[in-house]
């Protein structure tokens, strides 16, 4: 599973490309991509989920979104990836997640 979180706008596009090889190399066939902790997310963001969904299914992958809360979820409602991606996976015990972007450190 590979969870996002904070904003997801043009800013985080380096970041997606890293999230998007992560969401690759995840062992089997479906994949979780958790927006739990996704504070928001604009139509740059919207556009990166949407290749990641591309470059899974170019790899005979499949994708879900799980956790969607609020104005998030309301904006996937709005831009029906309900419609894109998959929530009918199997059952599966994730054995890490990674996080995009990385939690900041503080300097303390």
């Amino acid at each position: 599973m590979v969870r996002i979180q904070g904003r997801w706008t043009f800013n985080e596009h380096a970041t997606a490309r890293t999230m998007i090889g992560e969401l690759l190399t995840l062992p089997g066939t479906h994949a979780v991509l958790d927006v739990s902790a996704l504070e928001s997310i604009d139509s740059a963001g919207i556009g990166m989920l949407l290749i990641a969904y591309e470059e899974m299914r170019r790899h005979g992958k499949t994708v879900a979104l799980v956790g969607a809360q609020g104005r998030v979820q309301r904006v996937f409602q709005v831009a029906r990836l309900d419609a894109v991606f998959t929530d009918n996976l199997p059952i599966y015990e994730p054995s890490k997640v990674s996080v995009f972007p990385e939690p900041r450190r503080s300097c303390a």
